[in-house]
């Protein structure tokens, strides 16, 4: 148990001074989704044949590309 404390602290330390990365990929199966960023926010667009767009705000802190 204190190994796994001690890699749990290592890993903090680790994050907080090198960063963390995380790269996602959007996939669909059947309907094909319409994916954009407009500043802030992503659009989603023909989520399962919906007509209607869902918007998801992101936090500051992530940065988009």
């Amino acid at each position: 148990m204190v190994g796994t404390f001690a890699s749990h602290i290592k890993n903090l330390v680790k994050g907080v001074s090198e960063g963390f990365e995380c790269k996602m990929t959007i996939v669909y199966a059947h309907f094909p989704m319409q994916v954009k960023v407009e500043g802030k926010t992503l659009v989603i667009g023909n989520f399962l044949g919906e007509k209607n767009q869902e918007l998801q705000e992101f936090l500051v802190i992530l940065m988009l590309r």
